[in-house]
């Protein structure tokens, strides 16, 4: 259990997710590298790491979560969420998580 998440001034340990943690924050996981409002990419980041807490700290929702959680907690939110990605095997070790790319629609 390598990953970990500051939430509200404290640190839980968060071990690699599971299926039914992926299952639970899927949508949230392949919608994140296109986010990119910041509020956005917090808001999914904290379902993800509420559906991988699920199994060890079942009392952290993403309700939870988002009441603890300061803004300057924001930035290490990130970093877990990768962490928690790559720890379960969804971001090859050495790899970036995806970005955002350009918008290729036109508003013409």
């Amino acid at each position: 259990m390598g990953a970990s998440v500051v939430i509200g001034g404290t640190e839980y340990p968060v071990p690699p997710m599971n299926f039914a943690a992926l299952k639970a924050a899927w949508a949230d996981i392949k919608g994140l590298p296109l986010l990119t409002d910041p509020v956005d990419q917090a808001s999914a980041g904290i379902r993800i790491v509420a559906a991988a807490l699920k199994s060890t700290a079942p009392d952290m929702t993403a309700d939870a979560i988002e009441q603890k959680m300061g803004a300057t907690e924001f930035p290490a939110l990130v970093s877990a969420v990768v962490s928690i990605l790559r720890e379960s095997g969804l971001i090859p070790p050495g790899e970036p998580m995806p970005q955002a790319g350009p918008s290729t629609t036109s508003m013409t």
